[in-house]
């Protein structure tokens, strides 16, 4: 027993410094761990995102009924007839700081129900108002997409809508036409076949200042306004899909009874779909 002694305080002093040096070792390890699953999970939101709004709006344009393209013209004063429907080329970068905040994209009818026998004369389908708005981010809010599936009501974005958010951009472009008069195109006024949708989403890599760690800023303007920079940093994530009016698409098949101004119902994978009559009713 007398021969037995505690540690040195050297000794003591080298065991604290290498457990001490351990543990920050093993909270670096954490921190990253944490950090890449914080990154990760995300950039797995961003992706939800970006599908739940191309699913959305790929659905809903599929059932628009006559829609025409309306160019760049400015629809936020544009109420849709029966039947007919618009569609603007826009791209928020180019509006971004301008009023309003609040864009209208595009303004239809949607056939929410087939009759269930597309041939029989005087079956109506059921149609619904439609329309997309974009709200466009700012320096500190991103922009929101609202697709407000109203029915006959009035139409506007409100947050009773499907509303998709996380935006730094929405662009609408590669607008197709096609019709017996113009042909295959771009034209202004023609029945619309399909348009590209191109969405950017922000996701930030790390958590810094809240003053600026949430910065919407468009690219084009991160150099140009003062409140935009010092942003952290971060990574846009942009999507491109294309949606295809079937409705449209079909009424220009050579099958339909007159291509130019087709009428009745038409057989699209199993679904009906309808234009107006020459008489302006539906069927």
């Amino acid at each position: 027993m007398r021969r037995q002694r505690g540690f040195t305080l050297a000794e003591v002093l080298i065991s604290v410094a290498v457990g001490g040096l351990v543990i920050v070792a093993a909270l670096m390890v954490f921190s990253t761990v944490f950090g890449q699953n914080t990154f990760f999970a995300r950039a797995v939101d961003v992706e939800i995102d970006e599908v739940r709004a191309a699913n959305a709006m790929s659905l809903a344009f599929a059932q628009a009924i006559a829609m025409t393209n309306a160019g760049a013209v400015d629809l936020n004063a544009y109420v849709s007839a029966v039947g007919a429907g618009r569609l603007r080329s826009f791209d928020s970068d180019a509006v971004f700081g301008a009023v309003p905040s609040v864009h209208t994209l595009a303004v239809f009818w949607r056939e929410a129900r087939p009759s269930t026998d597309g041939s029989t004369v005087g079956v109506s389908t059921q149609l619904k108002k439609t329309a997309l708005y974009f709200q466009k981010p700012t320096p500190t809010t991103w922009g929101v997409l609202y697709l407000d599936l109203g029915g006959t009501g009035t139409l506007g974005p409100t947050r009773d809508d499907s509303i998709f958010e996380g935006f730094t951009r929405l662009r609408i472009l590669n607008v197709t036409t096609n019709d017996a008069t113009n042909g295959p195109g771009s034209n202004v006024g023609s029945p619309v076949t399909s348009f590209d949708v191109e969405m950017t989403f922000r996701r930030f890599i790390a958590e810094g200042d809240a003053t600026t760690a949430k910065i919407y800023c468009p690219e084009s303007a991160l150099a140009t306004l003062p409140v935009c920079a010092g942003i952290e940093g971060y990574k846009d994530v942009v999507r491109t899909i294309k949606v295809t009016l079937r409705d449209n698409v079909i009424a220009l098949s050579p099958s339909s009874p007159n291509p130019a101004a087709p009428r009745g119902a038409r057989l699209f994978d199993l679904i009906h779909f309808f234009q107006p009559r020459f008489d302006g009713g539906l069927r």
